[in-house]
């Protein structure tokens, strides 16, 4: 079954969709079974029989619900990019399960793991740098794993977030020197935006402040 699915994830919302529509149809399954062994038109081996047609339909209809929509999915994807060849989103569902549940040393694993196996998927990077931040309480760590991925050649919105996390980080960490020096390249590369003006602003507000 792993090969019909693209994450951990992926098997537990196919598993849950299956759990309830088998709940559901078994319950109907049984009170259609029940309705009709009383009025003596089945015995109690058909009733055995229609109550095990539930599970059987809620697996096929689960089947049926997930492979389907995900092909309608694909579909659309493929046509509003014209070949269908364009990398899609990133998800990191056994981490995102993970961190949900509390255990952030595992989740790191896991993107590590996922890392090593995928070198270039630099936004698996920058979610791990932000779990090491804002959960395992590492800001060292994480201004290691952000500044290996600006070195391996982030596209403009990875550089972007790069930026932003390495600002706030150093400014939750007192290092008032490489805030300024982040604020200046920020600044530098987004001259001509509003997010570049505010980084400028910034930096000189800093600069009189000092003296």
């Amino acid at each position: 079954m792993s090969k019909w699915f693209d994450h951990a994830g992926d098997r537990i919302q196919f598993q849950l969709i299956a759990l309830w529509l088998g709940i559901a149809l078994t319950a109907i399954a049984a009170a259609v079974a029940l309705l009709l062994y009383r009025r003596d038109v089945i015995s109690l081996a058909g009733v055995a029989g229609v109550v095990l047609l539930g599970p059987v339909a809620a697996a096929v209809c689960a089947g049926l619900i997930w492979f389907g929509t995900g092909a309608g999915s694909r579909g659309f994807v493929k046509t509003m990019t014209g070949a269908g060849n364009l990398k899609r989103a990133p998800s990191y569902s056994l981490q995102e399960s993970l961190i949900a549940r509390g255990k952030y040393t595992e989740a790191e694993a896991a993107f590590r793991a996922h890392i090593a196996a995928d070198p270039r998927d630099l936004d698996a990077r920058l979610a791990c740098a932000a779990l090491i931040r804002d959960h395992l309480k590492d800001p060292l760590r994480s201004e290691q794993l952000l500044l290996e991925v600006r070195a391996l050649g982030p596209t403009q919105a990875q550089e972007f977030g790069i930026a932003n996390a390495l600002i706030d980080l150093y400014q939750a960490t007192g290092q008032r020197g490489r805030e300024m020096a982040e604020l200046a390249r920020f600044a530098a590369l987004n001259r001509d935006t509003a997010g570049g003006r505010k980084a400028k602003e910034a930096l000189q507000r800093m600069k009189r402040e000092d003296g």
